[in-house]
């Protein structure tokens, strides 16, 4: 995944260990797919103390993600009580919100794309 992280475009992987395995295909493009959400997901570096421990940040939420993948019911609604609600709040939700959407409609696609391989 991390190779493919930073080359999100391979049209084969070849997994070296002590057997060496070509992956090409349908199964390819299901690791580029997943490569491309982690791509997504990486967190922002957060330059405040408040931001690490705000469990609405970016990295907190995508955390999160990650850990019920595939299954993602996170409805995102950020805690606005727990936090100061400044411009940059306001911005970091806004991003984490955009994020979640996006992961959420990339993992539709996904699972559809593996239900059509699945059908031929």
């Amino acid at each position: 995944m991390n190779c493919l992280f930073s080359s999100p475009s391979a049209d084969r992987i070849i997994l070296r260990t002590g057997r060496d395995i070509e992956v090409s295909g349908n199964g390819c493009k299901t690791l580029c797919q997943i490569a491309s959400l982690r791509r997504c997901s990486k967190p922002l570096e957060e330059k405040e103390r408040r931001c690490r421990r705000c469990k609405d940040s970016r990295k907190e939420v995508t955390g999160r993600f990650w850990k019920n993948f595939p299954d993602i019911s996170l409805d995102f609604k950020p805690r606005t009580t727990e936090c100061i609600m400044d411009d940059a709040c306001r911005r970091c939700i806004a991003n984490t919100d955009r994020t979640i959407r996006r992961l959420e409609s990339d993992l539709r696609e996904l699972m559809e794309s593996w239900r059509t391989m699945n059908d031929h």
